[in-house]
């Protein structure tokens, strides 16, 4: 996420980050992810990892694609497995971000243009730690500097997972 908040443009991200890009692929290896039609045409199949696409009307390219096993199609957030990354795009964190127990993302301190946005989750998630301060060095990026970082949901860490919903109605009503 830039600055601005925009995770996409015009269906690419809006920066070329080397260092992001190898820890994205190092911390999805092998795991399950979850994104969004948009997000999936954007970046394709992923090797090494079981890609679910969540999506209301699969295309005949994702229906064929399922066949060969190279994916999974979801249609309800409902079918998301617990144990998956959701990767995006802004549709899909929408609707499952308050579900998340955790949040990963790359802080980048610089605006970028953008058609796609992370949307606002801080009232529900507490920075837990900035697990890496990067410097990108070399190419076009040179000195571009962002963070990996962890978040956590306040609500499901104190074990109110269930009752999130309820607790929220609560409050508006007092």
């Amino acid at each position: 996420m830039s600055r601005n908040r925009s995770i996409g443009y015009k269906g690419e991200l809006p920066w070329r980050l080397l260092k992001d890009l190898m820890w994205f692929r190092q911390f999805t290896l092998n795991k399950k992810i979850v994104m969004g039609r948009k997000t999936f045409e954007s970046v394709g199949v992923l090797p090494n990892r079981t890609v679910y696409v969540l999506t209301s009307k699969p295309t005949k390219e994702l229906r064929k694609l399922a066949k060969e096993k190279q994916i999974k199609i979801i249609k309800k957030i409902t079918r998301i497995p617990k144990d998956a990354i959701v990767c995006g795009g802004e549709e899909v964190y929408v609707q499952v971000l308050e579900q998340c127990s955790d949040l990963f993302l790359t802080y980048i301190n610089k605006a970028y243009e953008g058609d796609v946005f992370l949307p606002y989750f801080e009232d529900d998630f507490v920075l837990v730690n900035v697990i890496k301060h990067v410097v990108e060095d070399g190419g076009e990026m040179d000195g571009v500097e962002f963070e990996f970082r962890h978040y956590a949901n306040k609500l499901i860490k104190m074990g109110f997972f269930e009752d999130k919903k309820m607790m929220r109605q609560l409050n508006e009503k007092h």
